[in-house]
């Protein structure tokens, strides 16, 4: 599924990420992340949240970026809707127009997109990201690494939710490589 994904991206040019209304840290850290990494691959990329960046995460990369809006604002060819199990849920009027592409961690997810890629076994959307961008060949910069972090973090309880494992840990060890602070949070 994430050769779809990366299918798709290939074919369009302008975006727009959102989330769930009333976003954590994963719906956050991953779309300022995923924005970044399509960015990095020459394309136009916007993050629209119904609600915005919350308090607690303004202080990460890329926040002061973000959109706040009841609808999709511009003229986009494609949504890219992250942690997120419907069109319904991000609060946005206007995504129905464009192709959309839902990537998503939770069993609950349901297939509501053009594109799902719909995986239960990832800890965090954050890790999905992760792995979009390392399949793109993408370079992590230490702001995207902290969002990441920042949602990945977030989304283990601190590494300790069920279903943490060995993968969350090498995942979180790449991420301090490539510039997260684990000491100094963004949050």
């Amino acid at each position: 599924m994430l050769e779809d994904v990366l299918r798709h991206i290939g074919q369009h040019e302008r975006f727009v990420l959102t989330s769930h209304a009333r976003p954590d840290g994963d719906a956050v850290g991953s779309a300022l992340a995923c924005c970044q990494v399509l960015r990095s691959m020459g394309k136009h990329a916007d993050v629209v949240l119904h609600d915005g960046v919350p308090r607690i995460y303004r202080s990460l990369p890329f926040a002061d970026e973000v959109l706040q809006s009841d609808r999709v604002p511009g003229s986009y060819e494609a949504a890219i809707i992250l942690e997120c199990d419907s069109i319904h849920r991000t609060r946005l009027e206007g995504l129905e127009k464009h192709f959309l592409i839902s990537i998503d961690h939770h069993v609950s997810g349901r297939p509501f997109a053009h594109v799902n890629w719909i995986d239960p076994h990832a800890v965090a959307t954050a890790e999905m990201v992760f792995r979009l961008a390392r399949e793109a060949d993408v370079k992590f910069s230490p702001e995207v690494a902290t969002c990441l972090y920042t949602a990945l973090m977030t989304d283990t309880g601190s590494f300790m939710f069920q279903g943490t494992n060995e993968s969350t840990f090498a995942l979180a060890r790449e991420l301090v490589l490539a510039g997260a602070d684990p000491a100094t949070p963004a949050w």
